[in-house]
C-alpha cells in the first residue's frame, strides 16, 4: 500500500486569508508539482493491481487540481 500525504500548507483554505506573495505562489507551485508526482505514483499502483491511500483534509484546495 502506498500512502500519500502531501503538505497541506499550500492548499489550506486558511491561505486565502493571507495576501499573495512571491513566496506563497512558489509554495503553491511546488505543491502542485508534488501532487502531480503523487498522482503518477497512484496510477502506477493501480496499474499493478495495488492500492493507495490519499490523506488530505476534505476541504483542501488540492482536491481541485
Amino acid at each position: 500500500m502506498l500512502i500519500g500525504s502531501p503538505p497541506c500548507t499550500p492548499f489550506s483554505q486558511l491561505q486565502s486569508l493571507n495576501p499573495r506573495t512571491e513566496q506563497s505562489e512558489r509554495k503553491l507551485k511546488e505543491g502542485v508539482e508534488h501532487m502531480k508526482f503523487i498522482v503518477k505514483l497512484y496510477k502506477k499502483q493501480i496499474d499493478q493491481g495495488r492500492v493507495f491511500l490519499h490523506e488530505q483534509p476534505a476541504h483542501a484546495k488540492s482536491w481541485m487540481i
